[in-house]
C-alpha cells in the first residue's frame, strides 16, 4: 500500500476510507466511496506525503478537434502528479493544477511529461504561493 494510500485510511470524521468503502483500493486521496448523492473523499496534507510544493500549469493546444482533445485528456490523466485539470473556455484550454516535491521535482515533470502531452503549442506556469480558500465544503 503506498504512503498515499495508507493515510487516505486515516479520517477525523464519522467515516473512514475502510468503513465507507472496505474494497477501495486506494490509489489516491479521492474518491474513497459513493452513494447516489455524496461522494466520500479523504483529505491528506500534501506535505505528509511530500508533496507540498504546487503550480498551475497552463496548456494551449495546437488543435481542439476530438482525436487531439481526446489524447491531451488521457495523456493527462495518466500523470499522478496531475490532481486537476480542468478544460477553460478561451485561451489556455485547460487549467492543470500539479504538485511536486519540489522545484527541481516540479521542473523535471514540466519538462518530461507536461511539455510533451499531445496537441500542447504552449505551456506556462506559475507557482502558488498560499492557500486562501482549499477545499471548502459546498454551500447548504
Amino acid at each position: 500500500m503506498s504512503r498515499v494510500a495508507e493515510l487516505a485510511t486515516i479520517t477525523t470524521g464519522p467515516a473512514t476510507a475502510s468503513t465507507v468503502y472496505p474494497a477501495y483500493p486506494a490509489t489516491s486521496p479521492a474518491t474513497v466511496g459513493t452513494t447516489d448523492r455524496f461522494r466520500y473523499r479523504a483529505v491528506v496534507d500534501p506535505a505528509t506525503v511530500g508533496l507540498d510544493f504546487e503550480a498551475l500549469a497552463f496548456a494551449t493546444r495546437r488543435w481542439e478537434d476530438p482525436d487531439t482533445v481526446a489524447a491531451f485528456e488521457q495523456a493527462v490523466a495518466a500523470v499522478p502528479y496531475v490532481v486537476q485539470a480542468q478544460p477553460l473556455f478561451g485561451e489556455p484550454d485547460c487549467l492543470l493544477r500539479v504538485v511536486a516535491a519540489d522545484l527541481a521535482a516540479f521542473q523535471q515533470l514540466y519538462d518530461q511529461r507536461l511539455a510533451t502531452l499531445p496537441g500542447v503549442q504552449r505551456l506556462t506556469s506559475t507557482i502558488v504561493m498560499k492557500h486562501v480558500v482549499d477545499d471548502r465544503p459546498l454551500p447548504a
